[in-house]
């Protein structure tokens, strides 16, 4: 992995923030959000900024809609649809929160790790490039212990995000 400093960015690239959510204050699954843009015409991919932590429902929402007004109506916002008529009412709840944004919600289907294996490769390939933060350690770690760690909610959010930068546009799900 290559590390930068913000100002290195290219301007003007496009930018998604890909939740993975979790509702447990303290305990259990992190909620986590990660920024990427890309890809530049050198065909890399930026990891901007991770937001993270265990939540409470309440307090998810919050932190959504707090990191939406940081980074501006220019970054597409992706959440998760869960199977299920729960996860269509979450869905819902989120874009309701998040009005005024450009939010969408996506299902998820294969495994994690199958998800993530696109977003590997360009790893592997030194086409991937982290701006130095706080939040960086936590992140590599994560990624090297994948998919055997204790947690893969970075790892999700990280891989949804690339996915959708690398492949364009897609259908998205009507409720």
């Amino acid at each position: 992995l290559r590390y930068v400093d913000a100002s290195e960015v290219p301007e003007g690239l496009p930018m998604v923030r890909k939740w993975d959510t979790a509702a447990s204050a303290g305990k259990g699954d992190f909620t986590a959000g990660v920024l990427m843009a890309g890809p530049c015409k050198e065909g890399r991919f930026y990891i901007l900024d991770v937001v993270r932590g265990q939540w409470e429902p309440d307090e998810v929402n919050r932190v959504l809609l707090q990191t939406a007004q940081k980074d501006g109506a220019r970054v597409k916002i992706i959440v998760p649809q869960n199977p299920g008529d729960a996860g269509v009412f979450q869905a819902r709840m989120f874009i309701q929160h998040l009005a005024g944004y450009n939010v969408s919600a996506e299902r998820e289907t294969g495994s994690k790790e199958v998800r993530a294996e696109p977003f590997a490769a360009q790893v592997n390939a030194g086409n991937v490039v982290i701006v130095r933060a706080a939040w960086n350690g936590a992140l590599v770690e994560e990624m090297r212990s994948f998919p055997n760690g204790k947690h893969d909610d970075q790892i999700d959010a990280e891989a949804g995000a690339f996915n959708i930068l690398a492949l364009g546009p897609r259908v998205r799900f009507s409720f």
